[in-house]
């Protein structure tokens, strides 16, 4: 349950720097929920983040970074990981001062794109489509046709010679 809480905490924080008012009240309200359990953990932790995100504090007083640090001292004790938490994405980047923790900059896995599916596209449908062709040609030109089968022992019927789904005349002379 710490988790969304966590997460909340410092996109407000984050968020806080560039807007006031609603989201100042949205950012103390998160943080006084999961403050008690910071608290447990690490009293002047807890005490850094009052001071930040609390109710009737100015921006100025307001440090994204202390505030992230201070949650990030007490992943262990409430038991979540840097993974858990994640950072604030902003389109193609992180947001500055909000990058996961332990977060390096030469890691970051950039979405893929036109060109890097397009490979991927051509390395999986194109042998999957040459398979399927050879398959079924293969299985049509291996397929017997219906005559090879007339006088098959199982296509016999209790006449003797005369295969089923035979028309038979009968001469009545």
């Amino acid at each position: 349950m710490a988790v969304p809480l966590i997460q909340s905490s410092l996109y407000n924080a984050h968020i806080r720097n560039f807007t006031s008012g609603f989201e100042e009240l949205k950012g103390a309200t998160y943080a006084a929920s999961v403050l008690p359990l910071i608290h447990d953990c690490n009293p002047e932790d807890a005490e850094t983040i009052f001071a930040s995100l609390g109710l009737g504090q100015s921006n100025e007083t307001m440090d994204t970074v202390k505030v992230k640090e201070a949650f990030e001292n007490n992943y262990g004790c409430l038991g979540v990981t840097c993974e858990d938490i994640g950072g604030v994405w902003e389109g193609k980047y992180y947001g500055q001062y909000a990058s996961p923790c332990n977060y390096q900059v030469e890691d970051a896995k950039q979405p893929l794109g036109t060109l890097g599916i397009l490979v991927i596209v051509c390395f999986l449908l194109v042998p999957m489509m040459l398979a399927a062709f050879f398959i079924y040609f293969r299985k049509r030109t291996t397929r017997s046709s219906p005559s090879d089968n007339l006088y098959d022992e199982e296509n016999l019927d209790s006449f003797g010679d005369v295969p089923r789904n035979t028309l038979m005349t009968i001469n009545l002379d």
